[in-house]
């Protein structure tokens, strides 16, 4: 199974590898680009870059059907994923046309809700979780649901909204998708641990051309499906007899969950004087409004460059992965130690910094 695994994720590290330059000159003769808010004597740089990521994951599914035959007992739960398929290529869709053109954030919200519901189509949804503390399942029953949607669409999102550093998104991405591989390889869900490392392949190999200084941005078209795929396989990963634990999706994407929050609070709650934010829709959109506010802007307002605030915040998502890791079996005292230690690292770190 290790050779699987090893082709599957090197097929896509060098598809991407050789679909993004194709990519890049495409949307700069289109005039798909825009300015880095770090470097603007840089001129518009080109986007789009989710394109070469759904071609680097498709492909490299591809060849390692055709190169082993035997992957297909794993990769024939795909055809149970048939909607959450489609709502991959919707929200890539999306994505394009909003690098493109630009789509207001409701009608965006709308198309997210349409591909999350997809998912729940195809039977998913996190209908049990593990307690983390007592080791207890607990069944979410018509929450489970909501819950679901909640979470596709606040990941989707939240990648989205880390996307504003070079390399910064795919490179949380990368480490997400590498942290979701581990854990379901050890709870024998192969086909999960698959796609996963089809993700994250294609994303390191892509990373070669967005790393600072980028040559071209991942996009919309790229942040968002990244956050959906990654949202849909935790979905997916939570549907076992026991269930999941409760902590461990948290932990694994702690920095786009933190980051998200953050800006919900600040920008759903916050006042700016604006009248018309009183109302509760507008409020609401208002979350999905850009600001500068973001955890890597402050640390580039704290005096880090931008490649050391990049590099600052893969340690972070690195410990916090590691995290996830040692505490999916873990309860009790033992959970506890382990988050509290690794929580303080984490905070001593950038007290340091």
């Amino acid at each position: 199974m290790a050779n699987y695994y090893t082709f599957l994720f090197v097929a896509a590290a060098a598809l991407s590898f050789a679909t993004t330059p194709v990519v890049r000159a495409l949307a700069r003769r289109g005039g798909v680009a825009e300015f880095s808010a770090q470097r603007p004597h840089a001129g518009p740089i080109p986007t789009l870059g989710g394109l070469s990521l759904l071609a680097a994951v498709a492909g490299a599914i591809a060849l390692s059907l055709a190169f082993y035959p035997g992957l297909s007992v794993f990769f024939v739960t795909l055809g149970s994923w048939r909607w959450s398929t489609a709502g991959a290529l919707l929200i890539a869709c999306l994505g394009v046309v909003d690098d493109v053109v630009r789509v207001r954030p409701a009608t965006k919200i709308v198309f997210q809700l349409v591909a999350a519901l997809l998912v729940v189509a195809d039977g998913h949804g996190i209908g049990r979780v593990i307690d983390p503390f007592t080791g207890t399942t607990l069944y979410l029953g018509w929450l489970a649901a909501p819950i679901t949607l909640l979470w596709i669409i606040g990941m989707t999102n939240a990648f989205n909204l880390i996307d504003g550093l070079d390399g910064l998104a795919a490179g949380v991405g990368l480490i997400a998708a590498l942290t979701l591989a581990a854990l379901a390889a050890t709870a024998a869900r192969q086909e999960i641990a698959l796609i996963a490392l089809a993700l994250a392949g294609a994303l390191l190999g892509f990373l070669f051309f967005n790393f600072f200084p980028a040559s071209i941005f991942m996009g919309d078209s790229g942040s968002m499906f990244v956050g959906y795929v990654l949202a849909a396989l935790y979905v997916r990963g939570a549907q076992q007899p026991e269930g999941v634990p409760v902590l461990t999706p948290l932990l694994a994407l702690a920095f786009p969950v933190t980051d998200a929050m953050l800006a919900i609070i600040r920008r759903g709650f916050g006042s700016n004087g604006q009248e018309g934010r009183r109302d509760l829709s507008s409020r609401f959109l208002s979350i999905f409004r850009r600001d500068h506010e973001h955890i890597h802007h402050r640390l580039m307002s704290a005096g880090l460059t931008e490649k050391h605030a990049v590099l600052l915040l893969y340690a972070a998502s690195f410990v916090s992965a590691l995290a996830a890791v040692l505490t999916f079996h873990a309860q009790g005292v033992r959970l506890v130690t382990t988050i509290a230690v690794i929580s303080g690292a984490i905070y001593f770190g950038f007290r340091r910094r």
